[in-house]
């Protein structure tokens, strides 16, 4: 072979390698902090196939596996070390790692103003200084959380509730709100509440408003006081390496689909909090219902004890975050 004929050969190999890498197709192995047997686990797998579909040939997203396959707590770490690509959950069970996550709890605006008026962008480059992570988006909002019990609760004077002597279940999110209402906070992980309710270990739980019966937790709970408090805080981030190693057309199409799906979910779980209302309601769960101005205290102690325990850890991040997400 003649030298011209050998550099025209090496170069359609290298065209041939380089085009092979533009259209290579990008894999990012992902995993869920909640049961993929939720409605909340059922709803990332939801987006898991829009992504597989919408965008073969470009990006595609491997589900492992939810607490099965790393331990819930183990999963930020995993992100934050590359052990994974992706991962989906609350934002408040890496709430030691990020504290600016409690924005998103003590927030009144939907995602879609939390974008537009640059909160979530900011909350992102958070996460890539703290966590090493792109907050890729803010999916199945729309609604808020509940207090669940197995009696009548009581109510004090002031018509808020009274838990006194009672051990409520929550994640860490919820601790300094159920102080105030003088429970005992108990920490459970959720594949354990159903057997800790069966035993009486705990009188009641904090949950969103959708999902609880999902997991037959109203076998148990025969209450729930009204109205909601919070927001849901759930995320979806990628690895900042993993992110910033995509090609443009790869990161392009995975940030679009989950825009959309931000979008769509959210829709979505404010029909399903309207149809599980109902649902509760049919099943014979009772509704206690504060009156008006105890309401609005009840909700704003919940939301204060957000921005108060952020404010304890960063009161830079806290002036600006509360300026971003909550509108007084």
């Amino acid at each position: 072979m003649s030298k011209m004929s050998s550099l025209a050969a090496a170069a359609a190999l290298a065209v041939t390698l380089m085009a092979g890498q533009s259209w290579a197709e990008e894999v990012l192995r992902a995993t869920s902090m909640l049961p993929r047997t939720i409605v909340y686990g059922e709803s990332f797998l939801k987006f898991v196939d829009k992504v597989n579909a919408s965008a073969a040939g470009t990006v595609q997203i491997q589900f492992i596996g939810g607490p099965e396959a790393i331990p819930t707590p183990e999963q930020p770490e995993a992100l934050r070390n590359g052990v994974i690509d992706m991962v989906y959950g609350p934002a408040t069970y890496y709430l030691g790692m990020v504290p600016e996550v409690d924005a998103l709890l003590g927030s009144n605006l939907d995602p879609n103003e939390q974008r537009e008026n640059g909160g979530l962008q900011l909350l992102n480059d958070i996460h890539q200084e703290r966590l090493n992570a792109f907050l890729l988006a803010h999916p199945d909002a729309g609604h808020g959380f509940h207090i669940y019990l197995s009696e009548e609760p009581g109510i004090n004077s002031e018509g808020m509730p009274d838990l006194s002597g009672k051990r409520i279940r929550g994640a860490q999110l919820y601790r300094e709100f159920f102080r105030g209402l003088g429970a005992t906070y108990v920490s459970i992980k959720v594949s354990e509440v159903y057997t800790a309710l069966e035993r009486g270990t705990v009188a009641g739980l904090g949950w969103p408003s959708v999902g609880m019966m999902d997991l037959s937790w109203d076998n148990f709970l025969k209450f729930r006081i009204d109205p909601a408090y919070f927001q849901t805080d759930v995320v979806i981030l990628v690895n900042l390496d993993r992110w910033n190693a995509m090609p443009e057309d790869a990161r392009n199409a995975l940030q679009e689909l989950a825009i959309a799906h931000e979008n769509e979910s959210m829709e979505a779980f404010r029909g399903l909090a309207r149809d599980e209302d109902a649902e509760m309601r049919r099943r014979g769960i009772e509704v206690v219902t504060l009156n008006e101005a105890a309401a609005a205290r009840y909700r704003s102690a919940a939301i204060e004890t957000a921005w108060t325990r952020l404010k304890t850890r960063n009161v830079k991040h806290h002036d600006v975050l509360r300026d971003k997400f909550y509108r007084e």
